[in-house]
């Protein structure tokens, strides 16, 4: 990440000690980000809770989830965001190896249809949104994807667009 040119932050952060104490007893560990989002304390707490990695998801395999993350991503045009999930698979214990196979397989043509449909579901709900819901939905049917998987796809894809855009928006 460090030869990536990025541009400058258009705000500044603030520390919030108890913010600051939150997010470390939440996940382990601080967080050079969330003083960018003390002015807005429910939008640093949301994108501290919303994590599939707590618990959130209890059907959808991980890596799968993994691969949706980042077809959102690059259906975003986000390099940071990409970067910053890239960067979240190997601070859990992901090998760069694992990382890059993963990579691979968002181009394979023949993965599981499952798969295949989950990733066009992340990539269309990231255009299309709420809109096109239905379709998705029936895209995850004809997988044979059941109503619990078909939930906690969409949750990917929409923490993953939040996500996105919370940080894009300062680009922090």
């Amino acid at each position: 990440l460090e030869r990536v040119p990025w541009e400058a932050c258009v705000l500044e952060p603030h520390r919030d000690p108890a913010l600051e104490s939150y997010v470390k007893k939440r996940t382990g560990m601080s967080s050079p980000v969330i003083g960018y989002f003390a002015p807005a304390p429910w939008l640093a707490k949301a994108l501290v809770d919303l994590h599939p990695e707590y618990g959130l998801l209890l059907r959808l395999d991980h890596e799968l989830k993994d691969l949706v993350q980042l077809v959102v991503c690059q259906e975003n045009s986000c390099r940071f965001c990409y970067a910053a999930v890239r960067g979240m698979l190997w601070a859990q214990g992901m090998s760069r190896t694992r990382i890059q196979r993963i990579e691979q397989d968002l181009a394979r043509g023949d993965l599981p249809s499952r798969t295949l449909a989950a990733m066009a579901v992340g990539r269309s709900q990231s255009r299309s949104g709420p809109a096109g819901a239905r379709a998705a939905r029936g895209v995850l049917q004809q997988a044979g994807v059941d109503a619990d998987e078909m939930r906690e796809s969409a949750f990917a894809v929409a923490l993953t667009d939040f996500s996105n855009r919370a940080h894009s928006i300062p680009a922090v």
